[in-house]
């Protein structure tokens, strides 16, 4: 279940917005509308914990940093998407300004990953990881547990598996 707010919002009512409602992914679409996901449940929290940790260890053995839901990437289309799971080269990282890696980071990360929760519907996850290649992500992959299906796309990085 999403929620398109018919509202065009900037990065700050977008970080806004995220303070306001803890626990709702926020992103914004290439048009300027707020998109809301509810909380996905623990069972999907749960696995997007894993996914988290194990990000996080490959990205610390592979001069990447990684991330978690709740950051932001503002694509050069203006949209802001919140992968499950990304990460970014550490040289790129470290090419930011202090000031861009505290807000919305603007750039689209080099890894993207989605994680289906019960509510989900794949297609749709689908169709955000395409865009994330056409801005410029080399891979991105959807995973989902329900239909026991993964679906990637793109240039993995060496080295890397889930």
């Amino acid at each position: 279940m999403i929620a398109h707010v018919p509202v065009k919002v900037t990065d700050e009512d977008a970080l806004l917005t995220a303070a306001e409602n803890p626990g709702w992914k926020v992103e914004r679409d290439q048009s300027g509308q707020l998109v809301m996901t509810p909380p996905p449940g623990g069972e999907s929290a749960r696995r997007n914990s894993r996914l988290t940790r194990l990000l996080d260890e490959w990205a610390e053995a592979n001069d990447f940093i990684s991330f978690d839901s709740n950051g932001g990437f503002r694509l050069a289309d203006s949209s802001i998407v919140a992968p499950d799971g990304a990460l970014v080269g550490r040289a790129s990282w470290n090419a930011l300004s202090e000031e861009d890696r505290e807000g919305i980071v603007p750039l689209a990360p080099d890894v993207a990953v989605e994680l289906c929760s019960k509510t989900d519907e794949p297609i749709k996850l689908q169709a955000k990881l395409e865009r994330l290649l056409s801005a410029g992500t080399a891979y991105v992959v959807l995973i989902d547990p329900y239909r026991k299906t993964i679906w990637d796309r793109g240039t993995r990085p060496r080295g890397f598996d889930l």
